[in-house]
């Protein structure tokens, strides 16, 4: 019931999978609404030695203890969700001409997630290299209406990609029973 990521796998394996194996995102999800408010609290506000020691030692706890806890725990997935978090300020800061939203050289950035992506050479780093893809695109369609931008920016908004958008997450959930089911009645 929304604790798939709570129970180490030391006490009892692969719950984070159990009854339907995609429900530890749900649970992930639940988790993040919970610290969510704690965690844009404290990006809030001017860094000061504090801040950061306190951040370092939730990064490292939160390492620690990604090896021995399921997918759905929290504590694996902070990068993700500060970076999502600091997307939105950030976009919000340029959008309103905020000098701290303007200092971000976005394409350089981009440059480098891109040339870091292909060192990476692994699958885990695709996701950051679409985030990184599809901000720059937001970004260069908004400012500067670049042809390429606002293509690509009409493509993402269309019907189509729309409602690929609005059944993606229930076929997600969805679509083990489906394959399970159709192994079952195949066999």
């Amino acid at each position: 019931i929304a604790l798939h990521g709570l129970i180490p796998h030391a006490i009892l394996p692969n719950t984070d999978y159990a009854f339907v194996g995609q429900a530890w995102s749900i649970s992930l999800e639940w988790q993040f609404y919970l610290v969510a408010p704690f965690m844009i609290k404290s990006i809030m506000g001017k860094f000061g030695p504090g801040r950061i020691i306190a951040f370092i030692i939730v990064a490292l706890a939160a390492v620690a203890l990604r090896r021995h806890m399921p997918a759905g725990f929290l504590g694996a997935h902070l990068t993700d969700f500060y970076l999502g978090i600091a997307s939105f300020y950030f976009l919000k800061a340029r959008w309103n001409g905020e000098e701290s939203g303007q200092q971000i050289p976005v394409v350089p950035i981009w440059l480098a997630v891109v040339v870091l992506s292909i060192f990476a050479r692994t699958a885990e780093a695709l996701p950051y290299l679409i985030w990184a893809t599809v901000l720059l695109i937001v970004i260069q369609s908004k400012e500067t209406g670049c042809w390429l931008s606002r293509c690509l920016s009409a493509v993402l908004n269309s019907k189509i990609a729309q409602g690929i958008g609005q059944m993606a997450y229930s076929i997600y959930l969805s679509h083990m029973l489906v394959i399970v089911l159709s192994l079952l009645v195949l066999d």
